[in-house]
């Protein structure tokens, strides 16, 4: 067990103490919010940043703030500008997409609590408190999977394109994670999945 396990194992452990302390009523809004959330943010995170790229320009703010030197070796097709735009639209479209499965997780959640708040007491008491537990495990396990699910794959393409100096302290964690290899074998179900909507 390395760092990467230590961190996925205080996030999972974080999410079930939220759990158990919202109770069942609470943790399954949560989770309803969280799956609403990423359906929607996989919809319209990249209309998202179009627009705003269309309108203000954001990569254009962003390219400058980029140290290509220090972390990139341009290959000789490709431009300095051009690389730097790329990489900005990246950026641009991961927190577009957090920002739309926040906000639409939030509102989900908000408007599932509401329908679920007359039956709330139903879930008091042990049945509860060991539910919130476990929904709240399953919410943070189900984070985790995500950030592994969408953060792999675009450092493997990144690096594999763009020639990524990449840092040792982080990419042998990564190979050597026991969390992260039980997840390696979902990613590509979880993107074929949504993939087909």
């Amino acid at each position: 067990m390395n760092w990467v396990d230590g961190v996925i194992f205080l996030i999972i452990l974080w999410f079930a103490w939220r759990g158990l302390r919202a109770g069942l009523a609470a943790s399954l809004t949560q989770v309803l919010g969280l799956i609403g959330g990423l359906f929607i943010s996989f919809n319209f995170y990249q209309p998202l940043a179009a627009y705003l790229n269309k309108h203000w320009q954001i990569t254009d703010k962003i390219s400058p703030w980029l140290s290509m030197g220090v972390f990139w070796r341009p290959p000789v097709a490709l431009e300095i500008e051009k690389g730097n735009r790329l990489i900005a639209l990246g950026i641009l479209e991961f927190l577009s997409f957090l920002a739309v499965l926040i906000i639409s997780a939030y509102v989900i959640s908000t408007v599932a609590y509401l329908f679920l708040s007359p039956g709330k007491y139903l879930f008091w008491g042990p049945f509860g408190i060991i539910g919130g537990f476990v929904l709240g495990a399953a919410r943070g396990l189900g984070v985790v999977f995500i950030l592994t699910a969408v953060f792999l794959p675009e450092q493997a393409k990144a690096v594999s394109f763009f020639g990524l100096v990449q840092p040792e302290w982080l990419v042998v964690p990564l190979q050597q994670s026991r969390l992260i290899s039980l997840f390696e074998p979902w990613i590509t179900h979880f993107w074929r999945f949504f993939n087909y909507f």
